[in-house]
This record gives C-alpha cells, structure tokens and sequence, in this order.
C-alpha cells in the first residue's frame, strides 16, 4: 500500500529525520510518520509514496553538494582578494629569466617592448601615463645613456581592435621627449599588437644580422614569451 509524507510547515525537518535512517518499506514509512505526526499535534500532513521520499533524498543531496561548492567559491574568492594570489604564481614567471648582472661592451641595439604605457588615458589627458610595469622604460633610458652608439628601438602598437588610432608608440615618443632623448634617433615600431607581433614586425624594419648583440627589455613576468618569440629561428 503506498503511503504519503506531506509538507507542512516543519516538512523539511520530517523529511530530514526520516532520511537520516531511510526505511526499506511502506510500512516503516507509515510506522514512523506516525510517531513523528504524534509529536506535532496540530499540524497536517499529506503522504507521498517510497519513489517520492526517494526523489526527494536525491534532490536533498544536490542541495548539499551545490551549498558545498558555493562556500568553497566563495572561500576561493576571499583568498584570491585578500592575499597576493597574484604575485605568487607570477614568481616562478619571473624567476626564469634573472637580470643579467653583466652586459658585453659591444651592444649593436637595445629593443623594448611596449605594454607599460595606458595608451587611451595618455591621451585623454595629454600626459604620458604608465602602469605597473614602467620599470621597463627606466631602463631603457638607462642602457640608451650607456650604449649611445648602439640601435634603440621601441616596439607597440595596440592591443585593443577598438581603438587603433592610439599607439603605445606615440605615448613612448612623448615620454622619451620629456626626458631629453632624440626621438629621431629611435626607431618606433607601431604596429603590433601583440608580442608576437613585435618580433616579426621589429625583425622587418631593423634586419639584424647573425653575430649581433642585442638586449631585450620587459617585465620579468613577460619575459618567458618574449624570448620564446624573439628566438633565434624567429629573430634571425
């Protein structure tokens, strides 16, 4: 005989003592339906059939599987925003490429890439703008005082298809002329749009030469792909 459990206003709280030890029949559903319906005298409630409770144990566990992966979202969330994340799986980024602590005298030209400039704010206020990875262009401006004689070249297009009028180059042709460099002096590369693209649209305008010394500067974090496609197949 089929029974039914009903929904009342404590019916979750029925359903859960129920299922914590989960009958085998119809009658065990009856027998203990009625000793919890006698401890709630008032309250009404409606049977449903052993395929219902058992539905309802399923759904009862999705429910607890999905309110466990909701908290460990958001405890992920919390970690990532409140503790450098970030900077920690950038280290071994950064690490694989230490600062060369010596350069040879003979440098035949120093190339930096692009992406420390914040192009659109640049010229919205008509002043040179940089993020976080500036350090680059100091130096830059460095090796260009040490190896005056070597090419320098500054490569960036942009990255952002909306707005290709504004040019990494032309915010770095600004900053370069508030220094006292002569910008005629630099060759500027402003059509690129990612690193890939430095490399070979740079290749094309310098045509370096086997045998030749060249430096690259970028943020140590960018350094792994830089050199990947500055390569020597790639390069030269």
């Amino acid at each position: 005989m089929p029974y039914k459990l009903v929904e009342s206003k404590v019916f979750k709280n029925i359903l859960k003592k129920i299922l914590k030890q989960f009958p085998r029949s119809a009658d065990d559903i009856q027998f203990k339906i009625q000793n919890l319906k006698a401890s709630l005298p008032g309250d009404r409630c409606t049977l449903y059939s052993p395929n219902d409770m058992r539905k309802a144990r399923l759904e009862l566990k999705k429910y607890k599987k999905a309110t466990r992966l909701m908290t460990l979202l958001v405890v992920l969330i919390l970690i990532i925003a409140v503790f450098p994340v970030g900077d920690v799986l950038l280290s071994p980024l950064e690490k694989r490429f230490p600062s060369p602590g010596h350069l040879p005298d003979n440098v035949d030209g120093i190339i930096l890439l692009g992406g420390a400039e914040r192009v659109q704010q640049s010229f919205l206020w008509q002043k040179v703008e940089l993020n976080k990875s500036s350090e680059r262009f100091f130096e830059f401006l460095r090796l260009v005082k040490k190896y005056p004689h070597a090419q320098h070249v500054f490569t960036s297009g942009s990255g952002d298809i909306a707005f290709q009028n504004y040019k990494g180059a032309q915010v770095a042709k600004m900053l370069f002329k508030e220094q006292g460099l002569d910008t005629s002096k630099i060759i500027f590369e402003s059509q690129s749009r990612n690193t890939y693209e430095n490399a070979v649209f740079t290749r094309r305008l310098i045509e370096p030469k086997s045998g030749e010394n060249w430096v690259l500067i970028t943020s140590a974090a960018h350094m792994p792909r830089s050199m990947g496609v500055f390569s020597p197949g790639l390069w030269i």
